[in-house]
């Protein structure tokens, strides 16, 4: 998995037991979230929650799309003619 970081934003789709669908959601990163091997050994992904405001855990296998930040102001140099 590529590293994460604190207030980084992200679509995160797993297959989710307890639904019994695949979900995505939208996702933030922040020091509470890990990637982290259960006893059992799964792989599982805690992250918060943006739409739920909180915290979930994916199993297993899962895909995570970052979210593009657009910058909009640009400050572009004058050019004058004499």
């Amino acid at each position: 998995m590529a590293k994460l970081e604190k207030g980084d934003k992200f679509k995160i789709t797993y297959y989710s037991t307890k639904d019994q669908k695949t979900i995505t959601r939208n996702a933030s990163w922040n020091e509470q979230c890990r990637e982290w091997i259960s006893k059992a050994g799964a792989l599982l992904l805690t992250y918060y929650d943006d739409d739920a405001q909180g915290f979930r855990t994916a199993k297993g296998n899962y895909m995570i799309s970052l979210r593009a930040v657009s910058y909009t102001h640009l400050t572009l140099p004058t050019i004058y003619s004499v």
